[in-house]
């Protein structure tokens, strides 16, 4: 069957299927609801040859078993399934959609997500493109579907709600994960696996307890946003503060993993973090503009507990700043038992043939420029 472009083909029925075999071209649109009154809960199936301009699903499944690439795919309350691979390179959600099966949804171009959107069974759901999770927005799961963001991709959060809310179900960020807008929460209960960027611009992302953020590379980064809960940094960067009475439930570095304490706009800051770890072959800087104020003229860690301290801890000097001798910094502070010193302590821009020593004391750490 092959219908030019002015053409439509409506599925209006239940249990009609193009099997394989067969071949179905629409130049025009291919829609797939349910009639007013018309029975629910039936599917229509696609396994044979198939393409088509445009494909509109309204209120009853429509089912891919092979593997097709749609132009443009618009659902208005809709369910989508089969166990094939379909590409969108445009999805337009009207209203909910409910992917199910054990296929994988890909995704092109830029999507609008205002509504409901539901994964269940193992399906799999690849963005290529750029999600905008706004308004209701918000994604609903149920047993063991997948959620990747690739790389090049952006998945934004300019809403305030819960996207995944199952602990158990893993999101992979290989791309931009961003939260740009709405000054509240947005929860993420799933697993979050870490290699592109992840940036929180404003508002909290809350964490389950349970599943710190994982990154084995790519740059974590609270440029002006709040991370409530944790991260496992094995690779990459963590870059950030806290504020007021925020803090990071933990924070462990490992691997070639590096911290940097910065405000937006890269200005010196302090982070607190109930409980904080580095292994050897990580790397922490601090930044030193001056001596009167922490966090303000110079970086400061916080640790509620003990923090285990390893790896080389780097000092950078700013704004042409040298610091007298005798003049102490106090760039760590922690409310438990230490455990374990930085390796090896290095700087940035020190003059005069000095070198940075660190002085260790009961409840704090503090560096200080001295002569070779």
């Amino acid at each position: 069957l092959h219908l030019g472009p002015q053409a439509s083909l409506r599925f209006t029925g239940r249990n009609q299927i193009f099997d394989i075999g067969s071949s179905l071209i629409c130049e025009g649109q291919v829609v797939s609801v349910k009639q007013p009154g018309g029975q629910s809960g039936a599917s229509n199936i696609i396994r044979g040859d198939f393409s088509a301009a445009s494909v509109l699903v309204g209120g009853r499944l429509l089912r891919f078993d092979g593997n097709y690439t749609v132009p443009e795919f618009i659902v208005n309350d809709g369910e989508v399934g089969g166990d094939g691979t379909l590409t969108m390179q445009k999805l337009v959600l009207i209203k909910n959609v409910t992917f199910i099966g054990a296929g994988t949804n890909r995704v092109f171009g830029v999507t609008g997500w205002s509504n409901y959107v539901v994964l269940k069974h193992t399906r799999t759901f690849e963005n290529f493109g750029h999600i905008i999770v706004q308004d209701e927005g918000q994604l609903v799961v149920s047993d063991t579907p997948r959620f990747f963001n690739r790389a090049g991709a952006t998945l934004e959060f300019r809403n305030d709600n819960e996207f995944i809310d199952s602990r158990t179900i893993p999101l992979v960020n290989e791309g931009t994960l961003l939260k740009s807008a709405g000054d509240g929460q947005t929860t993420i209960a799933g697993k979050i696996t870490n290699a592109g960027t992840i940036e929180l611009r404003t508002g909290r992302l809350q964490l389950d307890n349970n599943n710190p953020i994982l990154q084995t590379a790519g740059l974590l980064w609270l440029n002006g946003g709040v991370l409530r809960g944790g991260a496992t940094i094995s690779g990459g960067v963590f870059r950030g503060n806290t504020t007021g009475a925020e803090s990071l439930r933990s924070l462990n570095l490992s691997g070639t993993s590096e911290l940097e304490i910065a405000a937006p706009g890269n200005e010196i800051a302090k982070l607190a973090a109930a409980s904080f770890g580095l292994s050897a072959t990580c790397v922490t800087h601090l930044d030193i503009a001056g001596a009167a104020t922490a966090g303000v003229d110079y970086d400061e860690l916080f640790v509620n507990a003990g923090p285990g301290l390893a790896g080389r801890l780097n000092l950078r000097l700013r704004n042409g700043y040298q610091p007298p001798l005798g003049v102490k910094f106090t760039v760590l502070r922690w409310g438990g038992g230490r455990s374990g010193s930085f390796d090896t302590v290095t700087g940035e821009g020190l003059t005069g043939g000095r070198k940075w020593k660190i002085n260790y004391e009961a409840t704090q750490a503090t560096v200080e420029a001295v002569t070779e």
